[in-house]
């Protein structure tokens, strides 16, 4: 087997090291890789999430990865597949554009779970952004019963922090808990008890991922801060969550009477998002700047 190109690139920020790290891997037409190859891939690379991409034409000539449009994508976890990921997708799109000097304006990535996703160029007045278009997750459906503001899921999440509304979304297993405005400080010290946790089965809690969020009162440059957590699935906060704004968004949008938000994931390596929640075309688009940080060749 030849020997495949990836590139490690860090999503949603306009640095180095900071933003979302994710591998993205490289599949020429023709090449197919069982599922588990994938996984060993993806544990081998130890980041929150790999991509693969892979041409999709009937005509895809000698440089596919330059001339084509279409490719189809999925997301590997060192546990297992998922199915969506914004920031690998974001980070798949800047593999293209950037290091493969992709042609292309828009990108479509057909996914197995998420349908197609589209990243577009966007020629911002200071740097280019790349505009991920997702489908709209909105955080409205029937809490389980024992999914309060004093459940053990939510304070070994939040601890003593006061709660303004829980939101959840069941496709995706996302849970918003929304924080009482206040300083960002607030969801600065946030700090989850990973261990039990991670302990707490999925047949209790149907959750695959936590957004603690929050309407910041002394940050006038943002309508809303996440932080994101999936404990079953990752031992170390998630730094940007672009899925995440699929189901957030649309809980701030529907708050705030507004579509267009200013966000920001507050980890430690931070992340900037412009987002638009289009409830007519069913969609949220989040835009951000995204950097290659390393680029080589996977000998299998």
């Amino acid at each position: 087997m030849p020997a495949l190109k990836f590139y490690q690139i860090d999503a949603f920020s306009d640095v180095p090291f900071g933003g979302n790290p994710a591998a993205v891997c490289l599949l020429p037409p023709g090449i197919e890789l069982p599922d588990a190859t994938l996984l060993k891939i993806a544990q081998e690379m130890n980041l929150s999430e790999t991509a693969y991409i892979q041409p999709v034409s009937d005509s895809p000539g000698d440089t596919p990865f330059v001339t084509c449009d279409r490719f189809s994508l999925r997301w590997f976890t060192p546990m297992d597949e998922v199915a969506l990921c914004g920031h690998a997708t974001v980070a798949s799109a800047a593999a293209l554009f950037q290091g493969e000097g992709n042609e292309s304006d828009t990108l479509m990535f057909d996914t197995r779970e998420s349908g197609q996703l589209t990243v577009k160029r966007l020629d911002a007045a200071e740097k280019p952004l790349l505009q991920l278009s997702m489908p709209l997750n909105d955080p409205l459906d029937t809490l389980p019963d024992n999914m309060t503001p004093d459940s053990p899921l939510v304070r070994l999440t939040v601890g003593d922090t006061a709660v303004e509304a829980l939101a959840f979304n069941a496709g995706l297993r996302y849970l918003v808990i929304q924080l009482k405005d206040g300083p960002a400080s607030l969801l600065d010290n946030i700090k989850p008890d990973m261990v039990p946790l991670a302990a707490l089965q999925e047949d209790t809690y149907p959750v695959f991922g936590i957004i603690v969020a929050i309407r910041p009162v002394d940050d006038p440059n943002h309508d809303h801060l996440v932080r994101f957590w999936a404990p079953w699935n990752l031992s170390w906060e998630d730094p940007v969550t672009g899925s995440a704004q699929s189901v957030v968004a649309p809980h701030f949008e529907r708050l705030l009477g507004k579509s267009s938000l200013r966000a920001r994931q507050a980890s430690a390596r931070g992340g900037e998002l412009q987002v638009e929640v289009d409830r007519k075309a069913s969609r949220v688009r989040a835009a951000g700047q995204a950097v290659i940080v390393l680029s080589g060749q996977l000998h299998l």
